[in-house]
């Protein structure tokens, strides 16, 4: 499987001082530097550690909550995309915005809503907004309908999202995959 032997063999077999040897075994000593601005917040609710997350939620301000990372996501996006709701529900009840939008307008409810239904009630029920579109136009609703998540859609209906939407691409016709159209939308 793949290639057998030492990778060092790409290098040569004589070593002298001036070849790579010195930089290429300092290179791989060193790790790599991912500073994506992330606050100890972030890391906490992306493993679903709750015990430091509840630490440093109460040692800190409320405006940590909040914070955004290099890509404009919070501790509360990072815990819905890990489906951590018991983290998600201690964000929350430390004023988390669940409207929170990343650079592309992602929200949190984007992030759960195909996968882990409880943690997208959970947004719900906090007042995330069902009808909130990305930088495409792309919504929960959009989501849910292209990857065949029913529950997701049900849940998302009976939460008052648009049933029909155009987002800035194309147009997805998936009220048929409820098995009943609306009234009035034929």
């Amino acid at each position: 499987m793949g290639l057998h032997g030492s990778s060092l063999r790409w290098f040569g077999t004589k070593r002298s001082e001036g070849d790579l040897d010195g930089k290429v075994s300092a290179w791989c000593k060193r790790s790599p530097s991912y500073d994506h601005n992330w606050t100890d917040l972030h890391y906490a609710a992306s493993r679903g550690d709750l015990h430091k997350l509840n630490i440093l939620l109460h040692s800190t301000d409320t405006d940590s909550c909040d914070r955004k990372d290099f890509y404009g996501k919070t501790p509360l996006y990072w815990a819905a995309y890990k489906g951590h709701r018991a983290c998600m529900e201690q964000l929350i009840g430390h004023g988390a915005d669940v409207n929170s939008q990343c650079k592309h307008g992602s929200t949190p409810l984007h992030t759960v809503i195909g996968l882990y239904p409880d943690c997208a009630i959970l947004l719900i029920q906090h007042g995330a907004d069902v009808n909130q579109s990305d930088k495409w136009g792309v919504t929960p609703m959009y989501l849910a309908a292209c990857n065949g998540h029913l529950d997701g859609l049900r849940l998302l209906v009976h939460a008052g999202a648009v049933m029909a939407y155009r987002n800035k691409v194309t147009t997805l016709c998936w009220v048929a995959s409820l098995g009943a159209w609306p009234t009035g939308t034929r």
